[in-house]
């Protein structure tokens, strides 16, 4: 009978070892499951304010005090140039007692800190690789680094913060009102942004790092400076993501991995940002050439809109030279001006080539300015389009002469462009160039 229940009772004792075992593969895999940093979809403003962050999926709370009642979640993310760490503290009081930066007492606050095992090869101790960040709720910093010189000394978290040259981004924000012991306080939030380079990291997908996220919660702010750094009163409660109040230890400390990848327009973003004058350059390029594009087909409408008839240049085209026809009151032409003579034989006798004003004016020995008021004066028109005019009568005699194809002729008499060429003919004859080889064939 003793047998029987003692067997009974071995039953009963692996049952229950078997229960605990399946409970806590199934906490460690839900827990795993959470142990992965994301990458950061959307572009962080490290202000204080969580508006740019999508969910806090870790809670940090506390599994040795019972009346620790703060609510702590917190957050991570990465990509190539941070780490992005954020906390959102639930707390009805909030407490300061120490201030400036690089100050090793600032954890007399209500304070956030973030340690990092850069290399995830720490044992008990903390060594070189290893980083402390505190970021006090009145926005205050310190940052300590592990020294194993202090190791070989005998202490047990050795930590040096003189002479760290390590910069991180933070910001703080809170709702309520600090060191005001008779009111309700909500909370306060802290976001750092830690640079990978400064703790010698290149970070990938699928790197594993060990991190630990601790909360300082200041309930008191009485005589709380004269405190030794070792003793905790009840007023001083802390708390890290294993839910110890002791921190510093690196076999307590969590390891997570980083998942995700840059989305195609942070691809592309952080493409122009790192080749940022390439692409100002490129940019401008397109710009510039986009403008160019855009002054020359306003150039053309308002050239085509302003360019003349041949109905009404005829009389331009048949005046007289006062060599071969003198001038006189009853003849039907007026003979040409001088300088205007020398410009319409140098024209034709250079009909193929793309002319400038530049030209003209060589050719006739007078500034630029004084051959266009002389032929506005003398014939009407511009010297530009004088040159379209004779080019166009040259094309009608092609036309009716050759068997080139309007692009031929087009291209022959330097327009380089043959639709742009046909509209001017239209606008000048009054059909198209094929109309007009068909009716005058």
């Amino acid at each position: 009978m003793g047998t029987y229940l003692s067997g009974k009772k071995n039953t009963k004792v692996a049952l229950a070892n078997i229960i605990l075992l399946v409970a806590l593969l199934l906490i460690d895999v839900s827990a795993f499951s959470q142990l992965h940093i994301p990458y950061a979809t959307t572009d962080k403003n490290i202000d204080g304010v969580l508006d740019d962050w999508q969910a806090m999926p870790i809670e940090i709370k506390s599994k040795v005090s019972l009346r620790y009642r703060n609510e702590n979640r917190a957050a991570l993310e990465w990509d190539e140039e941070f780490l992005y760490v954020c906390f959102d503290i639930k707390d009805e009081l909030l407490c300061a007692n120490e201030s400036g930066d690089s100050n090793p007492r600032l954890y007399f606050n209500d304070a956030i800190e973030i340690y990092l095992d850069a290399k995830n090869d720490s044992g008990k101790v903390m060594d070189k690789n290893d980083y402390q960040f505190l970021v006090a709720i009145t926005g205050d910093k310190v940052i300590f680094e592990g020294d194993k010189h202090l190791i070989q000394e005998g202490h047990i978290v050795p930590k040096d913060f003189d002479n760290n040259n390590i910069i991180i981004k933070s910001g703080v924000s809170f709702d309520g009102t600090i060191n005001q012991m008779n009111d309700t306080d909500e909370g306060y939030s802290i976001e750092a942004a830690i640079p990978w380079t400064t703790v010698g990291l290149v970070p990938s997908k699928d790197m594993y790092l060990r991190l630990d996220l601790c909360v300082d919660d200041i309930d008191t702010f009485t005589n709380i400076v004269a405190i030794p750094d070792t003793v905790h009163p009840l007023s001083m409660n802390f708390v890290n993501l294993s839910g110890k109040t002791e921190f510093g230890f690196p076999q307590d400390w969590t390891v997570f991995r980083l998942e995700g990848e840059p989305s195609t327009m942070q691809q592309i973003r952080k493409y122009i940002s790192s080749h940022f004058m390439l692409f100002i350059s490129l940019l401008t390029l397109i710009v510039a050439a986009f403008t160019f594009i855009i002054l020359r087909q306003y150039r053309k409408l308002k050239f085509y809109k302003n360019f003349p008839r041949k109905v009404d240049t005829d009389e331009v085209l048949h005046v007289s030279n006062k060599e071969n026809e003198p001038e006189s009151e009853t003849s039907a032409t007026k003979p040409l001006h001088d300088t205007i003579e020398k410009t319409r034989l140098y024209i034709l006798a250079n009909i193929d080539n793309d002319l400038s004003m530049e030209d003209l004016s060589k050719a006739a020995n007078v500034g630029i300015r004084q051959l266009q008021r002389l032929f506005k004066s003398e014939i009407g028109i511009t010297p530009v389009q004088y040159i379209n005019i004779l080019k166009l009568e040259e094309a009608g005699q092609l036309l009716k002469t050759t068997n080139m194809t309007v692009a031929e002729i087009a291209y022959k008499l330097s327009f380089n462009d043959p639709s742009y060429f046909g509209s001017v003919f239209k606008k000048y004859y009054g059909s198209t160039p094929l109309e007009y080889r068909k009716n005058n064939g």
